[in-house]
This record gives structure tokens, C-alpha cells and sequence, in this order.
């Protein structure tokens, strides 16, 4: 029976073939992770294709599209890489030779494959870049379309059509990052075409069909999505039809200035308002219970017969406000 050798060449032997094949595990499964994260994402996008707009698929607002395909493409170049460097971490036999000569022609084929395979995937990166930034360019450029559109429909002598350019700028508000653009833009259209009169109240008859009301609702369901960016709809009209009011109910309108709007049996529950500014605000037969005016400027507005129950007016100035028949909270501030 044949002793160990236990000679300290040995046992240094022992210590670099373990350290070796720790270091060729370790980088095979860094190879077969980064595999993974590069393939996964292909297949996703083969399946999105098929059922997406390649337009959609390569916008750069998702943010799959934007990182996700990104780490992709650095994992598939790593992968090949670090294969080929797990692959010289194997044991082989002491009289093999090492450094090129110690490949078979296989290996060296392989070898050479996955370098073509690296240099293959940079051209691909480079050539879905250059698809991405064509594909961003026409996008920008049917965004400009779709907001020229909008304007000119708000322009038109026709409330119809002009309801279906708010409509369609809410639907590009969709995107987040046009969001405030959109809503500036129809507040604007707002203190053009609803300015309150300086003479007197709101006259319903001006505004027939509700077109301001259905444009407020639209501002409304904006501003529970993307917030209100300090809204300016100073000295407007939001009512709709009648002596109804605008439905705002659960409107994120904080720190907007409505100052001398008139808000009058508007449905504003639930809404946030704080910080914003009412001074001189009609909001006389509104609903504002439960609405959150922590802040707010109530000064010299008409909230007769307006329900305040449950309001939040924590810190709220209503100093020469007219709250005849009003329903307060109990921790109302003085007026």
C-alpha cells in the first residue's frame, strides 16, 4: 500500500488544486448567472414582440426596456469571458503542456467561437442603440403631433371638439414626464376661455353643454395621478351646467393657487388642498367634507352652506371668510 506523500510540495500541491477548483466553480457560476440574466430578457422581448408594438417595446420610458435590456447585454458579453476564464482553472496533467499549446483543436475552436460570439453581441449592442435613439426620435415626433393636435382642437369654435382635445391631452398624461405640460397646458386653456368676470359671478349660460366641468374633471383625474405641480387656475369659472359645480372630488390640488374661482357646488371630497390659496374663492354649496385645507387661504371666501365635515383645516386662515349656514368641524379656526 502506497503512504501519502505528505512532503511539503505535496501538501502545496493539495492547497492550489483546492484553490483552483474553488475558483473555477465560483466563476462557472458567475458565467451561468450572467447566462441567465442575458437570455431571460431575450425571450421576454421575443414574447413582447409578438404580442406589442415594436414601438412600445424600445420606448424609453418603461423601465425594462431602458435597464433591463442594458444588464442583458453587459451579462452576455461577461458570460464568455468568464467561461473561458473558469476553463483554466481546470486540473489538468503535469506532463500536458500549459498556455496555448496545452488547447486540443476543439478547445481552441471553442475558443475562438466565443470570442467571434462577444464580438457579435458589442455589434448588436451597438446596432440596438442605434434602433433605440431612431425609435425615441419618432416617438418625440409623434408626441409633438399628438400635443399640435391638441391645441389646435382646443382652439376650435366647437366645445366638442374642443372637450376631445382635453380628452386627448389626458391621454398623453399618461406618461408621467409629460404630465405637468399637459395639465399647465389645459389650466391655461382654462383662465383663457372660463375667466371669472371681474364685474360679478359665473353666468352657467355662457357654458351650456358643461365643457368647463368636463375639462375639470379631466384636471381632476390628472392630478390623482401625477399630483397638481402648484397649479395656476386663479380667477376661473368651474362650474358646469346650471348651478351645479365641477367634480373634483379627491383632486390632488395642493399649493394650487384658486384664488377668486369660482367653485360653487363643487364636489371636492376627499380633495387636498393644502397650502393652496382660496382667497376670495366662491365656494358657496360646495362639498368639501373629509377634504384636507391644512394650510389653505381661505381669506374672504364664500363657504355658505358648505360642508365642511370632517375637513382638515389645521393652520387654515379663514379671517373675513362668510360661513353663514357652513358646517364646520369642531376644530375650525376662528373666522
Amino acid at each position: 500500500m502506497t503512504k501519502p506523500d505528505w512532503s511539503p510540495r505535496a501538501r502545496r500541491r493539495a492547497r492550489i488544486s483546492r484553490r483552483r477548483r474553488v475558483a473555477r466553480v465560483g466563476l462557472l457560476t458567475l458565467a451561468t448567472a450572467t447566462s441567465v440574466v442575458a437570455v431571460v430578457p431575450v425571450l421576454v422581448a421575443a414574447l413582447a414582440l409578438l404580442t406589442a408594438d415594436l414601438t412600445r417595446f424600445l420606448a424609453p420610458s418603461p423601465w425594462f426596456g431602458r435597464n433591463v435590456a442594458v444588464a442583458a447585454a453587459w451579462c452576455a458579453v461577461a458570460a464568455g469571458p468568464l467561461w473561458l476564464a473558469s476553463r483554466r482553472f481546470r486540473e489538468r496533467p503535469r506532463d500536458r503542456p500549459a498556455g496555448w499549446g496545452a488547447l486540443s483543436t476543439a478547445e481552441r475552436t471553442s475558443l475562438a467561437a466565443s470570442l467571434a460570439t462577444v464580438v457579435a453581441l458589442v455589434f448588436a449592442g451597438m446596432s440596438l442603440q442605434v434602433t433605440r435613439d431612431q425609435v425615441e426620435l419618432t416617438a418625440r415626433g409623434q408626441l409633438g403631433d399628438r400635443y399640435a393636435e391638441a391645441v389646435r382642437a382646443l382652439a376650435s369654435d366647437r366645445a366638442e371638439v374642443r372637450i376631445s382635445g382635453a380628452l386627448s391631452l389626458e391621454r398623453i398624461a399618461l406618461d408621467p414626464a409629460e404630465a405637468d405640460h399637459a395639465f399647465d397646458l389645459l389650466a391655461v386653456f382654462l383662465r383663457t376661455r372660463a375667466a371669472r368676470p371681474a364685474s360679478g359671478p359665473c353666468d352657467p349660460a355662457v357654458d351650456p353643454v358643461g365643457e368647463t366641468g368636463v375639462i375639470a374633471g379631466v384636471l381632476a383625474r390628472m392630478s390623482k395621478r401625477h399630483g397638481s405641480g402648484d397649479a395656476d387656475l386663479r380667477g376661473t369659472c368651474l362650474r358646469t351646467t346650471g348651478w351645479e359645480g365641477a367634480d373634483l372630488d379627491g383632486a390632488d390640488l395642493r399649493e394650487a393657487d384658486l384664488s377668486e374661482a369660482d367653485l360653487g357646488g363643487a364636489r371636492l371630497v376627499g380633495a387636498r388642498l393644502a397650502e393652496a390659496s382660496l382667497a376670495g374663492a366662491d365656494l358657496a354649496g360646495a362639498d368639501l367634507s373629509g377634504a384636507s385645507l391644512a394650510g389653505a387661504d381661505l381669506t374672504g371666501a364664500d363657504l355658505r352652506h358648505t360642508d365642511l365635515t370632517g375637513a382638515v383645516l389645521t393652520g387654515a386662515d379663514l379671517s373675513g371668510a362668510n360661513v353663514q349656514h357652513a358646517k364646520l368641524p369642531p376644530n375650525a379656526p376662528p373666522h
